[in-house]
This record gives structure tokens, C-alpha cells and sequence, in this order.
């Protein structure tokens, strides 16, 4: 958010925002990086808030998108008033959550809050995105993410709210002003459903008039998550809930007094890319058409009785044009050198 005045820009649209809180509003801030933090609880001094935004700073060491979905969702709980909305304001994708897509989304449905998310994309990346075909999006790292414009239109949809992918300055005010605008009216239609069994039930909500748009929940659970009841993994505190951990985690042990990391390619969900080029074989993982950059080859027990022969070269080395390396894959905080 630090690059092309994106942060600047959303502080301004968020100073927006505020100012059309009324005196019995409740806002909650949290900001969201590699760590998910709430910084000012439920107020409703918006005064407070004004000064905690103006004092955000960017940080450039990745996404944790749909942990701080879930964990506001959570707050929500805490809150006072029926009608609650959840504005999230990013420039990427998720790259470190725990959770998945498939994960957040049971917890949307769950939640009475409406989720509106601006997606702050470059209109290169935006671009990008849209023509892309299928649900992933490979990284330069080689760590393949969800397409923001299909998760962030799936998640919004889900909560009866609205995705936003401004392209300018001017755009973002008024997809601010549009959420603020939805947040002041709305209609409330109730029915006894005829089913009682359990489970995620469609809704689709129709009107006369022509050219009229409709915005409304895809849905509503029956049984243990019917009502905002807080989904299994929510069942602790929103700020120590047990998170489940990262692939990579169980296959690090002490040794010698270092954390080793072993991998032997039998789990296909590791994380790492699993395309054409990039893949699991048998039991190892195969790299394909990749250009090796000069390096030298060491030789060394990874002290699981195994010995493994690697192209060793610095991290962090890149290439002329700035793009990392070559032979560099990246997989939820694990990166493997080839």
C-alpha cells in the first residue's frame, strides 16, 4: 500500500468515510500485514480512529487477507448494533493466511456482517487478473495466490455486500461513498423457510422493476452456524484462536541447535506450485524448463539421513531487471533453491 500514494489515498477515502459516522456509530480499525492487529477497538470517537489512520504506515512483508477477514468477523460478535459492515481496503492478494478460500467462506455465510472489499490494484494488474483464466494467479516467486477479483467478488457476494476495483483516486472516493450510502438504506425481508434440515440454504431475491439491481445474502445456514453462531475454529477468543498451522511447520525440527526444514515431496498439499513445469512426481517434486543461474553445487546430510545435492546461490540475489531469481519457488513462507 506504501507504493503510488495507494496508502495515502485510502486514508483519504477512509477520513471520507468517517465523516459521515453518526454519534451512535461503533467503528472498529484493524490493520493487517504478516500479522493481523486490531488497533482501536469498538468506539465511537471518531476521533480516535481519524488519528489512528492518519498514523498507519505501510508495511512490504506480505498479505494476511483472509486471517483478517475471519478475525474481524470475529470483533463483530462484540458489537452493539444489528447492521454491521466490514470494509477492507487492500492492493493485493493473500499470500499468508492459514486459512483458505474454502475456509473463510462457511464463516461469511455464518456472519450477519456484510463484507465489502476495495481492491487498491494497479490498472496493469487489474488487467491481468481479469484475463486470466482459472481461480490462481502465480506470483514472481512461483507461489501460486487466489485471483483477488474472483475471491474478492465471492466473498462479497456471500455477505450481500459489494467488491470494488477503483482505478484512480477519484474512483476509490466514490466506491467509499458508495459503501457508505449502502450502509444508510436497505430493505429487510424476513420468511419462515420450509426446510429445517441443516446446512447452507440458496436464496435469490427478485423485484418488478426493470433495471433494478438487487444486493442481498446468497444464503443462510441452518444448525450450528445458523444465526452468527462463532464457526469450530472460532470457538476461542478472536485474538488467540488456534490457527492451523502452515504445511511447511511440521516438517521443521530442532537439530544441533538449528531449525531444520525436510521435505520429501509425498504430501501433494505442501504448498508448493503444482502445475505444468512445476509438479509432483512419485514421491519427489520436478522442476522443468528452468534456468539455472550460475552457482556451485553442495553436497550435505539434511540430517535425516538423507544426503541431497543442491545448486547453491545467495537468496536475495536478483536479476538485472530487479525480478527475483530464477530457480527461487516460494510456497507460504518457504522458499526452496534450486
Amino acid at each position: 500500500m506504501g507504493t503510488s500514494g495507494k496508502l495515502t489515498q485510502a486514508k483519504d477515502a477512509l477520513f471520507r468515510l468517517l465523516s459521515t459516522v453518526r454519534p451512535t456509530d461503533e467503528v472498529l480499525l484493524m490493520r493487517f500485514h504478516v500479522k493481523v492487529q486490531e488497533v482501536v477497538d469498538f468506539t465511537s470517537d471518531s476521533n480516535r480512529i481519524l488519528s489512528a489512520v492518519f498514523q498507519t504506515t505501510a508495511t512490504e512483508n506480505g498479505t494476511r487477507l483472509y486471517d483478517a477477514i475471519a478475525r474481524g468477523l470475529c470483533y463483530m460478535r462484540h458489537a452493539h448494533h444489528r447492521r454491521q459492515a466490514l470494509l477492507v481496503i487492500t492492493d493485493g492478494t493473500d499470500e499468508n493466511s492459514h486459512r483458505s478460500l474454502e475456509d473463510l467462506v462457511p464463516i461469511v455465510r455464518a456472519s450477519q456482517t456484510q463484507v465489502f472489499i476495495i481492491g487498491a490494484l494497479g490498472k496493469e494488474e487489474y488487467n491481468l487478473y481479469r484475463e486470466t483464466r482459472g481461480q490462481k494467479i502465480p506470483l514472481v516467486t512461483r507461489q501460486e495466490v487466489d485471483n483477488p477479483i474472483t475471491a474478492f467478488n465471492e466473498l462479497a457476494n456471500e455477505s450481500g455486500a459489494e467488491s470494488f476495483f477503483p482505478a484512480s483516486p477519484e474512483k476509490l472516493q466514490a466506491a467509499v461513498e458508495s459503501v457508505a450510502q449502502q450502509l444508510r438504506t436497505q430493505y429487510t425481508l424476513a420468511y419462515y423457510p420450509s426446510v429445517k434440515l441443516g446446512g447452507f440454504h440458496r436464496i435469490e431475491v427478485k423485484v418488478a422493476q426493470q433495471g433494478a439491481r438487487v444486493r442481498t445474502r446468497q444464503g443462510f445456514e441452518l444448525g450450528e452456524l445458523a444465526a452468527g453462531q462463532v464457526p469450530p475454529q472460532q470457538a476461542t477468543g478472536c485474538d488467540d484462536e488456534k490457527l492451523r498451522p502452515y504445511p511447511y511447520e511440521s516438517k521443521i525440527a530442532a537439530k544441533n541447535g538449528c531449525n531444520v526444514y525436510h521435505e520429501d515431496f509425498q504430501d501433494a498439499s505442501s504448498g508448493w506450485p503444482n502445475k505444468k513445469g512445476y509438479h509432483y512426481k512419485s514421491g519427489t517434486y520436478e522442476i522443468v524448463n528452468v534456468k539455472l543461474h550460475p552457482g556451485r553445487i553442495e553436497t550435505f546430510d539434511d540430517g535425516f539421513g538423507q544426503t541431497t545435492r543442491v545448486l547453491r546461490r545467495p537468496l536475495g540475489d536478483a536479476n538485472d531487471d530487479g525480478m527475483p531469481p530464477e530457480g527461487v519457488l516460494v510456497a507460504k513462507g518457504r522458499r526452496l533453491v534450486i
